[in-house]
């Protein structure tokens, strides 16, 4: 969520499904066979206020961004059928 990249949770959630797919399509190889890894999906926890003023103005806007992680993360996870877990519900938010 660093403010210079303008990346909102949609963007990351957006990004997650490609790993997915790119992950479920892994399997197999020139000269044997396997399965594909076992997707995970955790939404990282909610940024909380930053105590260091230098690290708070690079994720200027990350407390608000942040809150929409495990909705979003959630709903890829759940399209793609693989578990899922938000850690802000694991761990609470944390201090920058």
């Amino acid at each position: 969520m660093k403010a210079p990249f303008h990346r909102t949770t949609k963007d990351s959630a957006a990004a997650i499904a490609q790993l997915i797919a790119l992950v479920e399509r892994s399997s197999g190889s020139v000269s044997n066979t396997y399965d594909a890894p076992q997707v995970f999906i955790v939404a990282p926890p909610q940024t909380g206020e930053m105590p260091h003023p230098y690290i708070a103005e690079h994720f200027s806007g990350a407390q608000v961004e942040s809150k929409g992680f495990g909705e979003a993360y959630h709903k890829v996870a759940k399209t793609a059928g693989v578990p899922f877990l938000d850690a802000t519900g694991a761990i609470g938010v944390t201090a920058g």
